[in-house]
């Protein structure tokens, strides 16, 4: 019988349930929450897994290092209560089948990374809306990346994803791509050993080149730094929690019992 892996970009989920909330939800308490664990029934639902592992965020002190503007573009939007309203996201999770992951080192790319790559899984679905994670569908035929906005499967555009994006760049992550080579012209030049060290040695880009791939490519995570917390089901809990916050569509006679089927399969895997 084959086995599922479902691999939650958790920082993505949230400020996914935290945009829908602001768009569908405006003035409802805890909206954030509300969104978040609304869009986790189907997700689960949609994968069966056998098991479900949620990674949150570490400091990328590797890749600033390398580049200390790394993701230094980025606006961090602090006129709500997400800081808040996150924390009551992880403390429900500790009442459902989710194994929370983090390493104080790493992105949760990298955390993800290591967990797709890893084990005797049948199929690992990772389940973002982040570009990045892509790389992995050119380690690995059983990793499949799920973005939830498209809800669509992503491919990879060639057979060497963090050599082409090393070359187009990344604006989200501030890295700076060389100019005048977009997605054709990157395609083509990893076509061609020859092309692309003729372009880097025309334009002086080996070391830029090198250091992008750097920046793009998931790194080495030590597994026995992984924090690890294992939830564990506590329906009662949850739904007093859920009532207590005013989550009534979700704990109503009809919702309530399909929220519960869903978790069911991944109850008593660890």
């Amino acid at each position: 019988m084959s086995k599922t892996l479902l691999l939650l970009d958790g920082a993505n989920l949230m400020q996914r349930a935290r945009f829908s909330s602001r768009r569908n939800l405006k003035g409802k308490e805890y909206a954030i929450v509300y969104s978040f664990f609304r869009s986790l029934r189907p997700l689960v639902e949609k994968f069966n897994p056998d098991k479900i592992v949620l990674a949150l965020e570490g400091r990328p002190v590797r890749r600033l290092e390398l580049h200390k503007e790394y993701k230094g573009n980025r606006v961090y939007d602090t006129s709500d209560d997400y800081g808040d309203q996150r924390q009551v996201i992880l403390e429900l999770l500790q009442h459902l089948p989710v194994t929370t992951v983090r390493h104080p080192l790493h992105e949760a790319d990298d955390v993800i990374g290591h967990y797709a790559l890893d084990g005797d899984w049948d199929r690992r679905v990772v389940v973002s809306s982040d570009s990045d994670f892509i790389q992995l569908l050119n380690n690995d035929s059983r990793v499949e990346v799920y973005n939830p906005i498209t809800k669509k499967y992503r491919e990879a555009p060639c057979d060497d994803y963090v050599g082409w994006k090393a070359l187009v760049g990344d604006t989200s992550d501030n890295i700076e791509g060389f100019r005048g080579v977009g997605n054709k012209t990157a395609l083509k030049l990893l076509e061609s050993h020859n092309e692309l060290e003729g372009f880097l040695t025309k334009h002086e880009g080996y070391a830029k080149y090198q250091c992008n791939r750097e920046l793009v490519a998931f790194e080495h995570v030590n597994p026995e730094q992984i924090e690890i917390k294992s939830g564990k089901t506590n329906w009662d809990t949850l739904i007093d929690r859920f009532r207590d916050l005013g989550f009534w569509s979700m704990v109503n006679d009809t919702a309530w019992p399909k929220y519960v089927k869903t978790f069911i399969g991944v109850e008593n895997v660890r």
